[in-house]
């Protein structure tokens, strides 16, 4: 009826998939934003490398401006929590204990053994110029000579 019974032109509707959405561009530029992260372990380096190379047509974020905006729906189902990570990772977010934007299912982290590891950690690579090397909590350290008085230090440096 629209055209007249003309055989031309035909009306074609087709849907175009494109790998450059605001999803894809969040996730690549989180991935890219952990791989400058220092201390990132071997197979979290690995994975994350992976993820950018599969992300390679998407275009790059544009620092400064904007993160482009993405709605949930059930096509990206699958990647929400992927995604709102992403966006924390991006906006420098960190969890909080108390209402807010970011959605946190549960956290517990031992603070003393945090500052712990993090104090070492720092402390061992500070002294890496200096020459030898550094363990985290050491065994086989004795207080006295004949080896009776086991300790185990937080942070041992050697020469």
């Amino acid at each position: 009826r629209r055209r007249f019974d003309a055989p031309l032109p035909v009306e074609i509707s087709y849907d175009e998939f494109t790998t450059d959405t605001a999803e894809n561009r969040l996730l690549r530029a989180a991935a890219e934003r952990l791989l400058c992260l220092p201390g990132v372990d071997r197979d979290t380096r690995r994975r994350l490398l992976r993820q950018r190379t599969r992300l390679a047509a998407v275009t790059p974020l544009t620092p400064g401006r904007p993160l482009p905006v993405w709605r949930p729906t059930r096509l990206n189902a699958r990647y929400h929590q992927a995604l709102h990570l992403a966006r924390a990772v991006l906006t420098g977010s960190s969890v909080e204990h108390g209402a807010g934007a970011l959605r946190i299912d549960g956290f517990l982290f031992d603070m003393n053994r945090l500052f712990e590891d993090f104090l070492c950690v720092a402390l061992r690579e500070a002294l890496i110029p200096y020459g030898g090397r550094g363990s985290l909590q050491a065994s086989g350290v004795h207080l006295d000579e004949d080896d009776a008085i086991r300790m185990r230090p937080d942070f041992v440096w050697y020469g």
